[in-house]
């Protein structure tokens, strides 16, 4: 196409036809035009063959590669499609590159080389085969103080090496702390770092997790290495009382703020640690950067000394408890019932820190959203069948699965379907919920995956719900039992039965998504349109399901002209197809088999195009 981008081609790895791979991203499975086999296309990037997708963050992916020249393994970072033609983000993405290739440390994810290929800039760091915090917060719920000393001072040391190189990290938090094969701590992801030279340094845009971010951040104030000490002692937090220190609904800047000034003390959530351990993580996290360690090294030498008082050994003075201040602001009491109130007990990480937000420091706040108050009556349509006919549930168990549920299918409407999975299968496995809401939780694991374009991970999520069913207190005629072989089933679902109460649209839903990924779009398309029609009240949040059917029909009108379309016969008409294909694409509202049917499309189209154009010039020369 004229103006475009210049043309990339690969051959089919089965029957070696010329396939246009332009407008694709990187480890890409496509349809081959020529012998309708699916192969993987752009691989490649210099001599790093791209084997796996690893990880997708807010503006990056990473892929599993391997080195075909040293022969290891590692993994490959670059850009993803929404930035990777943002000029901004483009140069802070190799600022990271040499901010990190500067940085040799053994608790620093290494950088091998940078370059650019395939049309665009990547990053090979070493490969850490472990899982990172979060995970294991996620697996393990609270993590012994035995057990988190000894990350923390690797911590310790790796940001302090940083700070030596003049940087501070500015993202701290579980996510971002990896473990190699041994079980040692890897600091990674310097891309919202800043260069202060050893002093401070002022960002001109704040990417922040709420949950971690240090308040002066938050007032658009200069940072230094005491703002990834804030957050560090604010990951501790978390790993050591299975929850953050903020409710996870406080989202606004003013909120986030708000809440930041009323943490309750650690020794007053997680009453088994050692007070000395409190001490360390509540100076750490001292709302006043003076406040905080003054040094890493300070640190590190507080850090030891918890660690041999857990040893037994006698040491000498206590930490000074100037970050625990804060607790005479409020009765212990009330501080329990705040964390009620906000579905903060017993709450374990299930993947909502995931949520970024993006604040100007000189905007004033004057307009942030208020704290939306949670109603008293959270347990409604979606989880009523938990309670047995006459039992009563706690107040905060009830406020704390009312607030799941809620944020879950929130997270459902706002697009974030790797979140809203996450937290759908932490209430599938809460003891807590009874059954059958606890499975019809499951399903909508399910569906968060399909939604999210992740046909594997729904199958895994399906085989979970499976065993979940196998070993509960679901009957084996159930409704639900047979959705889930209907959904485990290889092929389309021909014939979706209605289930009673609320679990009709969850079930109609998880059978029109499996149809849709599939391909059978005339079987899915109907049942949208029934969810479409359904009464369901606007307060409940299984409303999201006419919403999301919505974009899923507004999607296939979208693409239905182009099915089965016969062949252009002109240059112009095969331009034409290009152009309206590339404005569908861009106009799509679900992830998933639309958009790989329009890739698919565009790679035919531009094949075409091609020949079209060589006939053509061929008779102009005849």
């Amino acid at each position: 196409m004229e103006g475009r981008q210049e043309i990339q081609t690969e051959l089919c790895s089965e029957c070696a036809f010329e396939m246009d791979v332009s407008k694709l991203g990187l480890h890409t499975n496509v349809v081959c035009p020529n012998c309708d086999r699916e192969v993987w296309v752009k691989c490649e990037l210099d001599q790093y063959l791209l084997t796996d997708s690893y990880a997708v963050g807010g503006m990056s992916m990473v892929f599993a590669a391997q080195d075909t020249t040293l022969h290891r393994e590692v993994a490959i970072k670059v850009l993803n499609e929404t930035y990777s033609s943002d000029a901004v983000r483009m140069q802070e993405f190799q600022k990271e590159a040499q901010i990190t290739a500067a940085l040799s440390h053994p608790h620093i994810v290494r950088v091998f080389s940078v370059g650019m290929a395939q049309g665009v800039y990547y990053i090979a760091m070493e490969m850490v085969p472990g899982e990172n915090l979060e995970e294991r917060m996620r697996r393990e719920g609270a993590i012994k103080e035995a057990d988190i000393l000894p990350i923390a001072a690797e911590i310790i040391a790796g940001l302090s090496a940083a700070k030596q190189a003049g940087l501070i990290h500015r993202d701290v938090k579980p996510g971002n702390i990896l473990f190699d094969a041994a079980g040692k701590v890897k600091i990674v992801d310097f891309g919202l770092a800043l260069v202060t030279q050893g002093g401070s340094a002022k960002a001109e845009e704040i990417w922040a997790t709420p949950y971690y971010v240090p308040p002066e951040a938050l007032d658009g104030l200069e940072e230094d290495f005491r703002s990834d000490m804030y957050a560090l002692g604010a990951t501790l937090y978390h790993a050591l009382s299975g929850q953050p220190s903020i409710p996870d609904d406080s989202k606004s800047v003013s909120a986030v703020r708000e809440a930041k000034q009323r943490i309750v003390p650690l020794a007053e959530i997680a009453h088994d640690l050692h007070p000395e351990v409190c001490r360390f993580v509540d100076k750490a996290m001292a709302l006043q950067p003076t406040k905080r360690f003054s040094s890493y090294e300070d640190m590190a030498k507080a850090c030891d000394r918890v660690q041999r008082l857990l040893d037994g050994e006698e040491v000498g003075a206590e930490i000074d408890d100037e970050g625990g201040g804060r607790k005479k602001r409020r009765s212990f009491k009330k501080r329990l019932l705040a964390l009620a109130v906000f579905g903060g007990v017993g709450l374990p990480l299930a993947g909502l820190a995931a949520y970024l937000f993006v604040i100007k420091p000189k905007n004033n706040q004057s307009g942030d959203a208020d704290l939306v108050e949670l109603s008293n009556n959270v347990v409604d349509e979606a989880n009523d069948e938990s309670l047995d006919d006459g039992q009563s549930i706690d107040p905060a168990v009830a406020a704390k699965i009312g607030e799941m549920f809620r944020q879950s299918h929130k997270l459902l409407e706002e697009g974030k379907y790797d979140d809203a999975k996450l937290l759908f299968e932490q209430l599938l496995n809460d003891d807590q919920l009874k059954e059958p809401a606890a499975s019809w939780a499951g399903v909508e694991a399910v569906i968060s995956a399909w939604m999210n374009g992740d046909s594997n991970g729904a199958m895994v999520a399906i085989r979970n719900l499976e065993h979940h069913i196998g070993g509960g207190d679901i009957v084996e005629s159930s409704e639900l039992k047979s959705l889930v072989a209907k959904l485990l089933k290889p092929g389309e679902i021909t014939e979706p039965e209605l289930v009673s109460g609320s679990g009709d649209v969850v079930s109609l839903m998880a059978i029109a998504l499996k149809n849709w990924e599939i391909g059978a779009w005339e079987l899915a398309v109907p049942i949208w349109s029934k969810i479409d029609t359904m009464n369901i009240p606007s307060r409940s949040p299984l409303h999201v399901y006419k919403l999301l059917s919505k974009r899923y029909l507004a999607d296939y009108d979208l693409l239905k002209p182009f099915i089965d379309l016969q062949a252009p016969v002109t240059s112009t008409e095969a331009r034409d197809r290009a152009n309206q294909l590339d404005e569908a694409l861009v106009k799509l509202k679900t992830k998933g088999r639309a958009k790989f049917n329009v890739r698919a499309w565009q790679v035919r189209t531009m094949l075409q195009l091609r020949e079209l154009r060589n006939q053509e010039e061929a008779k102009l020369t005849e």
